[in-house]
């Protein structure tokens, strides 16, 4: 006699429309705070490429560096919300 077939059942119910545009509009608000921290820093690197500092260079790099980190650390959160 031949086994019956185990078949998986989703038990995870569906998610609405309602409730999947809450879900992504609360993860797009939590966007606000890295997204904003970054445009500031994009001013600082741009404030330090156009002056004149005694640490030029290093303020430079420093705030290259970090534009760059904060960008691809927003970019993973962005990409995390689906």
């Amino acid at each position: 006699m031949a086994k019956a077939i185990k078949t998986r059942t989703n038990t995870k119910l569906a998610e609405s429309e309602e409730q999947r545009n809450l879900r992504r509009s609360n993860a797009f608000r939590d966007l606000e705070t890295p997204i904003f921290e970054l445009y500031l820093m994009a001013e600082i690197a741009a404030e330090v490429a156009v002056g004149e500092h005694e640490d030029q260079d290093e303020l430079r790099d420093f705030a290259i560096y970090r534009v760059g980190e904060m960008a691809r650390n927003l970019k993973a959160k962005y990409l995390a919300i689906e």
